[in-house]
C-alpha cells in the first residue's frame, strides 16, 4: 500500500497527490474567467497551458471546485515524438509561431463550440518580446490572430512561483487542479527535482516548460471575473 511514485527531492514533494489533483477532462463553462501561458521553445520543447477559475458553481456532470480553484484544463506542448510515438525527451519539434497559432485557433474554436469558453490572453515567456532587426516572434503570433500579455520574470520569480503552486496544491481542498489529458504536464512536472545549490527553486537541467509555463500564470495573478470578452481572432 505504498506510495511507489515518490521522486527524492521533488519539487512539489509533500504537496502533489495524484489522486487529488488530477481530474477527469470538461469544457469551462462559459461563464468561467479562462486563459492560457506560454514557455517558448524551438530545439526544445514550447509549453502552452489553457486555465479556467471556477466560480463555485457546480458542473453539469455534478463536480463542484472551490471558488478560485485554477483548473488547468488543456494543454499544447511542441515535443518530438520517436518512431513508437512516445516523447523525446526535452526536443523541440521547432514550429513556427504561424503552426503554433493555428492549432491554438483549432483549439480554442473547439471549446467554444462545446460551452461557449472564450480564451483570454495570458502571459507568456518574455524571450518572445526580444526584437532582432525590429522584429520579435510576438509579432508573429498577433498578424497571426493571438495576442499575450508578457510573463513575470523578475528576481526571485521563480522561488515565489515555485512558492505559490506548492500553496494551492496543500490547500484542502486544493486551489489547483489538473485534467487528464494534460499529459506531458503530468509526465513532466510532478518528476522536477529542487536545485541542490538553491532549495527554493526548481532545477534548471530537467524537461520544465510546462511548469515555466504554469509558474508565469501563477504570477501573473489574472483577475478573477465572468468572462464576456469576444475572441481576439476571428
Amino acid at each position: 500500500d505504498g506510495d511507489w511514485g515518490v521522486i527524492i527531492g521533488a519539487a512539489l514533494e509533500g504537496a502533489w497527490q495524484a489522486q487529488k489533483h488530477i481530474i477527469p477532462p470538461f469544457s469551462p463553462p462559459s461563464n468561467w474567467f479562462c486563459d492560457r501561458s506560454l514557455d517558448w521553445g524551438s530545439s526544445h520543447p514550447f509549453a502552452i497551458n489553457y486555465y479556467c477559475v471556477s466560480n463555485g458553481e457546480q458542473l453539469p456532470d455534478g463536480r463542484i471546485y472551490p471558488t478560485g480553484a485554477v483548473i488547468l484544463f488543456h494543454e499544447l506542448y511542441g515535443v518530438k515524438t520517436k518512431d513508437n510515438g512516445a516523447p523525446d525527451p526535452n526536443v523541440g519539434v521547432r514550429w513556427s509561431a504561424e503552426q503554433i497559432s493555428n492549432e491554438m485557433k483549432l483549439i480554442e474554436s473547439a471549446y467554444y463550440s462545446k460551452s461557449g469558453c472564450v480564451v483570454q490572453p495570458g502571459p507568456a515567456d518574455l524571450d518572445i518580446f526580444t526584437k532582432q532587426d525590429n522584429h520579435c516572434i510576438y509579432d508573429n503570433f498577433y498578424k497571426n490572430g493571438i495576442d499575450w500579455t508578457k510573463a513575470q520574470k523578475g528576481p526571485g520569480s521563480r522561488a515565489t512561483g515555485l512558492h505559490l503552486l506548492i500553496e494551492l496544491l496543500s490547500q484542502e481542498p486544493p486551489l489547483f487542479y489538473v485534467t487528464s489529458n494534460c499529459l506531458n504536464w503530468l509526465r513532466t512536472v510532478p518528476s522536477l527535482v529542487r536545485d541542490k545549490n538553491n532549495w527554493e527553486v526548481v532545477e534548471k537541467k530537467g524537461e520544465d516548460h510546462a511548469y515555466d509555463s504554469t509558474r508565469y500564470r501563477l504570477l501573473a495573478n489574472a483577475p478573477f471575473v465572468p468572462n464576456q470578452n469576444r475572441r481576439f481572432w476571428k
